[in-house]
């Protein structure tokens, strides 16, 4: 026997076949280019047996270009493709018609009329790309239609129909079942809930392991792996989503022409519903993450401070302060109810859906009442009088209560949040209306009309013209003009050229749209058109050389079979995003270049067609983008730079309102509305992130002939670092709004008013919390205005340490605060044992601060090195501060800087009292005072810290 096969041990080749569920997606787009080509056929033989001469119908492959580009992967991508191409077409033709009835036909007045068409479907910011594309493509195709002599009316007719027929090819093909958006929803909701609950059991399992550290790094690993593809497949579930939802219309639509009111159908999904409750669970799992990678660091910080020390004994066997193991099992009791609340919520709707929720909702409920009873039992064994510690073990104690709390919260959040899902009247916590929102509750006011939002002006509307309101935008109208100069340069260029410019003018209409307002964008989108134009018509070339014969032969209809197979192929690269333009474009080219070529022509006349259509692409691309280079030009690194600088502002923001959470109140309307604006502020952000996402693409793709290199890596970590933020920020907004509404009603010993508890609570750390907000807010601030100025500062860097003095500080605040309780609980008084409802929360927010912090140093120092790569700091030591900074020592004063006369800074509890000492039943004084208690001091047990 041979000990190595006969040819090596390898071969010298490999293959790539791709998988077969990614086959049907171009099977169905080969077919409905295949099915709307037939029409190019019938115009060449049935059309001229019938009858009809070459004004019925003037461009039928545009039927062809239509159905390639409007199959999309589900039924509901299609419905919505077709909808906005049929009526940009319409919009374009009919524009097209009523410009030409009043300039004539001629070459100028082709130009002036398309170029018109152009600047008034770029301009207003609602319509749809697809929408503005098929509109200036669709005027383009008239009107140098009505120029070459084609009869009026039926380009105008022609158009609009070719298109609703290529739509309907498209239809046909996507009514398989297994197109069906709403199938995919379901399938990608139960992907996400997989990933979901594994992490959940991963995280469970890595919280409850005390054995072996590296086990629990490993499930943390695990568990980080879970959360990035519940991330992915959760991306899919949102545009799954939106294609359901044409479905659905399409399906109410029907149901109203077909059955009577009382049997149609309510067409709802479960599923759709339930996505931002799949983001909190996923932003909860992000928590318990980060409560892991606290735990372990701790763990760290164990053996480096008290191993082989006077407390090495003592704390081999209690490597945290709770939960060793799982007790009782109420963390599994928890998260079996969790899974099966997350499981019943994507089940498609049923009869009994209400007694269902109802049900998962009171198993919820008593899981959580019993966790939070084990939760007590777990404080009060921490509570418990030990003998004296080193300030080493206390320090490391207090960072793992922090941990625990984090990751019990984060626990319970996630809970709670299926809870509040299945249970929509569920209340949290009492509370009662304020004197200003009972009086504007019951002011009668008048609905607002027209759009809301900061970013929204109703005058930039175009029903403002009819309202004699209206005021354009100044940089949209300059993109408008500018691509229309261009489409119009181009025609005047191609018609000089080759008597017609309508090929040059597409290619701008096409490439130059909203999707591409900058450089980087419009080059980018001119590159991927060229390789599609260019391997499309060679390929149809090649196949009128290979295959000659008139269009009606036998040879016609290979032909036809042979640009559905190339259109199966180049499906394929729709299915990567950085390629999927040049995909469309190549297949539709090839129809374009071989359903366009006469019949009886020569090889070199087919040759000189195929070049043709090169040479007027790649005439309008090189005008388009050197109109974009030269003319008021809008570069992807200055927008990718300021829309970085706009993400770390609405970081900055949304801090400030997270920070401002009205915890203070027992107003429900106050709290709601807090809840509101801090959500509405994520939001932004999240918005603000896509965008920098996208320019990030554009601005790698952009030619730097004579600017420095994009630096993209530094740029990247400032997406990433922003959503961490973004994150983080959730977490805290999740603790403070728990706190407010007291969500767990679990078994307590605490009493008295909730309101003046949660100010005690916090206003002993309220200057170090402030102090820290502070120094976010210079942080994130310096960093947006440099990146908006496009230069470091020195001043930045000056004030680096700002965060870290602000955080130890308030890390020492809080150790001194927790000890104070415990002793104060261990002297007798009862009442310092708080409930869980505010201690567990207050521990996760003061743990996300680190964490905070720590994010938004990396942010500012990427900030940092994305401006040091293309220009050096400017500015120094004579540069005015942003902030006058408190010392150390210097007492709160409620304000101060020149930060604080734009934006107020307040600290949580807005300047309460603090802790009142009441050792020996009389009231001390507030601030430091020293305990005369009899029990040990904090300050005195943790004197070297």
């Amino acid at each position: 026997m041979l000990d190595k096969p006969l040819f090596g041990q390898q071969l010298p080749f490999k293959t790539s076949i791709p998988p077969a569920r990614l086959v049907p997606w171009p099977v169905r787009a080969g077919l409905a280019a295949g099915l709307a080509s037939l029409l190019s056929l019938l115009k060449k033989t049935l059309f001229k047996d019938v009858g009809w001469d070459d004004n019925v119908l003037p461009v039928p492959v545009f039927a062809t270009v239509v159905a390639i580009v409007c199959t999309a992967k589900t039924r509901g991508g299609t419905y919505m493709n077709c909808w906005h191409v049929i009526n940009g077409t319409i919009a374009g033709a009919l524009g097209s018609a009523l410009f030409l009835a009043l300039l004539g036909d001629s070459v100028a007045a082709v130009i002036v009329t398309n170029s018109l068409i152009g600047a008034g479907v770029l301009y207003p910011r609602g319509i749809p790309v697809l929408a503005q594309k098929f509109a200036f493509g669709g005027s383009t195709i008239c009107v140098w239609g009505v120029y070459e002599n084609l009869d009026f009316r039926w380009q105008t007719l022609g158009v609009p129909l070719s298109a609703a027929l290529g739509a309907l090819a498209a239809v046909i093909v996507a009514l398989a079942p297994e197109t069906s958006a709403i199938r995919s929803v379901k399938r990608e909701a139960d992907r996400v809930v997989d990933s979901l609950e594994e992490a959940l059991d991963d995280a469970v399992t890595a919280y409850a392991w005390r054995s072996d550290p590296s086990q629990r790094e490993m499930l943390r690993a695990r568990v980080t792996n879970a959360l990035t593809q519940a991330e992915a497949h959760l991306s899919k579930l949102k545009e799954a989503a939106r294609d359901a939802r044409w479905e659905r219309k399409v399906l109410i639509g029907i149901d109203m022409l077909t059955k009577p009111e009382k049997d149609r159908k309510s067409h709802k999904s479960k599923a759709e519903e339930f996505i931002p409750v799949l983001a909190e669970v996923s932003m909860s799992l992000k928590g318990m993450e980060l409560a892991l990678e606290g735990l372990n660091a701790v763990q760290v910080d164990r053996w480096h401070l008290l191993e082989g020390g006077e407390d090495s004994e003592r704390v081999k066997g209690r490597p945290a302060p709770m939960f060793d193991g799982d007790p009782e099992g109420s963390l599994a009791a928890v998260k079996d109810v969790v899974v099966q609340a997350m499981r019943d919520a994507i089940k498609p709707r049923r009869r009994d859906d209400a007694q269902t929720s109802s049900q998962v909702a009171a198993d919820l409920r008593e899981s959580l009442e019993r966790l939070d009873d084990v939760i007590t039992e777990e404080r009060k064994r921490h509570y418990a009088p030990s003998q004296a510690a080193s300030d080493a073990r206390e320090t490391v104690a207090r960072k793992a209560l922090q941990a625990n709390h984090l990751w019990i919260f984060a626990f319970q959040n996630l809970a709670d949040r299926l809870r509040a899902h299945h249970e929509p009247t569920w209340a949290s916590g009492p509370g009662d209306t304020c004197q200003t929102c009972a009086l504007a509750e019951t002011s009668p006011t008048k609905p607002k009309k027209g759009p809301v939002g900061p970013l929204v002006d109703s005058r930039d509307e175009i029903s403002a013209l009819f309202n004699c309101n209206f005021r354009a935008n100044s940089d949209q109208v300059l993109y408008a003009m500018k691509l229309s100069t261009a489409c119009a340069i181009a025609a005047i260029v191609g018609w000089i050229v080759s008597d017609n410019g309508s090929w040059a003018a597409l290619a701008v209409s096409m490439v130059g749209t909203r999707e591409s307002h900058a450089v980087g964008g419009s080059f980018n989108a001119a590159l991927l058109r060229m390789q599609g134009t260019i391997f499309g018509a060679m390929f149809a070339y090649t196949i009128m050389s290979c295959v000659q014969g008139e269009h009606k032969s036998w040879a016609g209809g290979a032909r036809l079979i042979l640009l559905a197979v190339f259109n199966f192929l180049c499906t394929f690269l729709r299915l990567n995003a950085d390629y999927s333009y040049a995909g469309v474009v190549a297949a539709f080219t090839a129809y374009v270049v071989a359903l366009g070529i006469p019949d009886g022509a020569s090889t070199s006349e087919a040759r000189a067609y195929a070049h043709l259509r090169i040479e007027q692409n790649l005439l309008g691309l090189v005008i388009v983008v050197f109109i974009e280079v030269v003319l008021l030009p809008t570069f992807a690194h200055d927008a990718a730079r300021r829309a970085a600088s706009e993400a770390t502002a609405a970081a900055e923001h949304a801090a400030e309102v997270i920070y401002d959470a009205t915890v203070g109140t027992d107003c429900i309307t106050c709290r709601d509305r807090a809840a509101k604006d801090a959500g509405g502020a994520l939001d932004d952000l999240r918005d603000k992130l896509a965008t920098l996402n996208t320019l990030l693409v554009q601005a790698a793709a952009e030619p730097h002939l004579w600017s420095p290199k994009f630096p993209l890596e530094p740029y990247q970590r400032i997406a990433t670092e922003t959503e961490s933020v973004r994150r983080v920020l959730g977490l805290m907004r999740a603790a403070l709004t728990a706190m407010a509404h007291g969500a767990r009603g679990g078994r307590t010993e605490g009493s008295g008013d909730p309101r003046r508890m949660i100010r005690e609570l916090l206003s002993p750390t309220d200057r170090f919390v402030t102090d820290l907000r502070r120094a976010v807010k210079q942080k994130l601030g310096r960093a947006s205005h440099d990146l908006a100025q496009g230069e470091g500062h020195w001043e930045t860097k000056k004030a680096a340490a700002s965060i870290a003095r602000a955080q130890a500080s308030l890390h020492r605040a809080f150790i001194l605060h927790t000890l104070e309780i415990r002793v104060r609980y261990q002297a007798g008084e009862e009442d310092m044992f708080l409930p869980n409802h505010l201690m567990v929360p207050w521990h996760a927010f003061m743990s996300c601060t680190a964490v905070l912090a720590l994010n938004v140093d990396n942010l500012s120092q990427a900030s940092w090195e994305a401006l040091l790569a293309v220009k050096p700091p400017v500015g120094g030591d004579d540069e005015e501060d942003w902030e006058d900074e408190p010392e150390d020592d210097e007492p709160y004063s409620g304000g101060g800087g020149k930060y604080d006369d734009d934006d107020d800074v307040r600290p949580i509890s807005a300047s309460q009292p603090s802790f009142k000492r009441s050792g020996s039943g009389k009231s001390g004084g507030s601030g430091d005072a020293p305990y005369t208690n009899g029990v040990k001091s904090p300050e005195q047990s943790l004197g070297r810290l």
